[in-house]
């Protein structure tokens, strides 16, 4: 749900917070915000900590790719809306794109060596892809259920796929299928790294579940927490929504450190400290990043 503003970037630094969870390492929570649009989703992240997810602006969706600092926008031409949803150590980028009018306009899409490819399920009305792995495997869901889509060929799933590991492990849903054996999750299941390790998100608040344990994942200050993706050193992005309604995407980092627990959370945040730079230019690729945004969630 976020529109990126192509070229106009804001330098903006985080002050991060910590959530203790029992038995676990606490949690610096650090924004992610597009600037200039309302609404901020993250979706993904990659073993690079190279950050996926969308933002509305006027009702249409854009991708995004958050990588060192920069936004880049990820808009699948001919389309109204683009919503990325994961991405693999290769930078390889699903999704879905749609048209306004029924669904069978949206389509799973990937982005893959500067070029996009929209993809349809076989007899089915629409078709989204949540998640992808090293291997180009990609997880989704379809009118005619979840499914893994591997070499070209679907395969269904009993529950719609979100995320997909280099082991081949699948979550969605309420499930995590793995080795052919499916178990059931308290909540829904959104990413999963290579150490089995699995986020999403339950009524308010996210969730890791990891070692058979489950820990609350809540940025402090929020309503609502949904944890969506999750890679190899533990950092997990999601997003929050605050007291005036408003969604923004979260980074989180392990702290190993130990840090007292603080009365009150609050999330700090130190206002824009300038506008970096204006551009037009499109370059041939569809996908158009902004320039010398710094402060790797803004």
């Amino acid at each position: 749900m976020k529109r990126f503003l192509c070229g106009l970037v804001a330098l903006a630094v985080s002050v991060g917070v910590t959530e203790t969870a029992k038995g676990q390492a606490n949690y610096v929570y650090t924004p992610i915000e597009v600037p200039g649009v309302f609404n901020t989703i993250a979706t993904g992240i990659n073993n690079a900590g190279q950050v996926v997810g969308y933002y509305v602006v006027n009702g249409a969706a854009h991708g995004f790719l958050l990588n060192r600092g920069v936004f880049t926008t990820v808009d699948v031409p001919g389309f109204f809306s683009t919503e990325a949803y994961g991405i693999n150590d290769i930078g390889q980028i699903v999704g879905y794109c749609s048209n306004p009018g029924p669904r069978q306009t949206d389509q799973g899409f990937l982005f893959s060596g500067g070029s996009f490819t929209t993809v349809n399920r076989p007899g089915a009305s629409f078709t989204h892809f949540g998640g992808i792995n090293n291997l180009g495997q990609i997880v989704g869901d379809s009118a005619n259920g979840g499914f893994l889509m591997s070499g070209g060929t679907f395969t269904s799933l009993p529950f719609p796929g979100s995320g997909i590991n280099n082991l081949g492990q699948i979550v969605g849903g309420n499930y995590l299928l793995s080795g052919g054996n499916l178990t059931q999750i308290n909540g829904g299941a959104a990413g999963i790294n290579d150490f089995s390790q699995i986020v999403g998100g339950e009524v308010s608040t996210g969730f890791l579940l990891t070692g058979g344990q489950y820990v609350t994942l809540s940025v402090p200050g929020s309503i609502q927490t949904v944890a969506t993706g999750i890679n190899n050193a533990g950092e997990i992005v999601g997003s929050y929504r605050d007291a005036n309604g408003e969604f923004f995407g979260f980074f989180a980092t392990p702290n190993l450190s130990p840090l007292p627990e603080p009365s009150t959370f609050l999330l700090l945040g130190i206002s824009t400290l300038g506008v970096i730079a204006w551009t037009r230019h499109r370059r041939s690729s569809p996908i158009h990043g902004s320039e010398d945004a710094e402060g790797l969630i803004a």
